[in-house]
């Protein structure tokens, strides 16, 4: 297995969040242009693009932030997994509550309340396993020094493969659940539900 170069790590660094910020800066022009064509009276974002805002800002803000000189509480929450699971979970919750206005339904209304239900739930749990990795010796999980760390936190991977391993379930399952919709769907602009 090959490692990546200092260089390529430093273009993904750079090209990834400029191509992040750049489609959501196109999603919200997009409505704005939508929002003129269409001269809708009520000219209003809504609760999926609030969420992909937020997760951008708070993944951008969590890449810029030097915590080194932060108190410790502070340290925790700005480094690690602990900002990254609550990006990850507003922009599930975005593409989640985005398929809420398009489809319709009861069956589908339980399915995407009870994704909603599950995303917040993968979050919160993330969060806060990451947060108190280390109980309430929150200095010792940035500490350099190994033995504070084995004996103050739960190992990292304990925490991080499951979180993970349901992170990639919930995506899967938010990137199919609109498929029997659409294929079932006879698409007329009439038939674009409006919540």
């Amino acid at each position: 297995m090959k490692f990546p170069t200092k260089a390529e790590v430093v273009a993904a660094g750079l090209v990834f969040p400029l191509v992040d910020t750049v489609i959501v800066a196109l999603r919200l022009l997009t409505k704005i242009r939508l929002f003129e064509k269409m001269a809708l009276r009520t000219k209003r974002f809504t609760v999926d693009d609030y969420l992909i805002v937020f997760s951008l800002v708070s993944r951008r803000a969590h890449e810029t932030t030097d915590s080194t000189n932060l108190p410790d509480y502070i340290q925790i929450l700005t480094y690690g997994l602990s900002a990254l699971t609550v990006a990850d979970g507003a922009a599930k919750l975005s593409v989640l509550f985005f398929y809420r206005q398009i489809f319709g339904g009861r069956p589908f209304n339980i399915l995407s309340w009870t994704m909603i239900a599950l995303t917040v739930s993968w979050m919160l749990t993330a969060f806060f396993l990451n947060l108190f990795q280390c109980g309430s010796h929150l200095s010792a999980q940035r500490s350099p020094n190994n033995a504070i760390k084995d004996r103050y936190c739960i190992d990292g991977f304990k925490i991080t493969i499951p979180m993970t391993v349901l992170d990639v379930l919930l995506d899967l399952i938010i990137l199919i659940m609109p498929l029997y919709w659409v294929s079932s769907a006879s698409w007329t602009w009439s038939g674009v539900h409006n919540r």
